[in-house]
């Protein structure tokens, strides 16, 4: 297995040094565990996608600290958005949401696409690594197709990572939901932890795919 921490202070700093210089790191979320990379750093987003055996075409999530580097990389963000935004982050709501232009990154469209999915994670320790790095391309720590690696011992790909931390067990039910902002009226693409009727008490335009 690669070299394993436990889950401190002192692994996230390394995990940010690590990710700073181009490396994978595997690292816990609330429910399973995930491959991160610099999302601007186009060698080492290729490498969660080869370590995943995704698709071509098939894109990295973004992870972001906190609202405003929203506002860095994305455009377009209506009131219903903000209004989401404001409700569910951070916490498992994803969002389809169009790229600023001129973005030097590729989360495995050539992009081409103009949009991608981001997400503000609910947990504190992934949001401190997330401010040390900035934005974050991330994939599931195991591959297409496989069950989720919610500990260590299940990570398929670990001896191919540069760094796993070891949070133990990750538990938490359910996946986030997924909307498309990139439409008007808003998408539900993906059902996931928060239902339909409280998405839509927030964005009542909200239609579901």
């Amino acid at each position: 297995m690669a070299h394993t921490l436990l889950l401190d202070d002192e692994s996230v700093t390394q995990a940010g040094e690590i990710i700073r210089r181009g490396g994978v790191v595997a690292f816990p979320d609330e429910h399973a565990y995930l491959l991160l990379a610099d999302a601007f750093h186009l060698t080492a987003t290729a490498r969660i996608r080869e370590l995943r055996m995704m698709e071509s075409g098939a894109t990295l999530q973004v992870l972001i600290a906190d609202q405003p580097t929203l506002h860095g990389i994305a455009r377009e963000i209506d009131d219903e958005g903000s209004a989401l935004i404001e409700a569910f982050w951070p916490g498992p709501l994803a969002l389809l949401v169009l790229a600023q232009g001129g973005l030097a990154w590729d989360l495995g469209d050539r992009r081409e696409m103009g949009s991608f999915v981001v997400r503000q994670p609910r947990s504190p320790r992934l949001r401190e690594l997330l401010r040390l790095t900035g934005p974050l391309a991330c994939g599931l720590a195991s591959r297409v197709g496989e069950p989720l690696a919610s500990e260590v011992g299940e990570i398929a790909i670990a001896d191919e990572c540069d760094l796993v931390v070891d949070g133990g067990q990750q538990n938490v039910a359910g996946t986030s939901s997924v909307i498309d902002l990139t439409v008007k009226p808003p998408r539900l693409v993906r059902r996931g932890s928060i239902s339909f009727f409280d998405l839509a008490k927030v964005a009542p335009s909200l239609v579901v795919e």
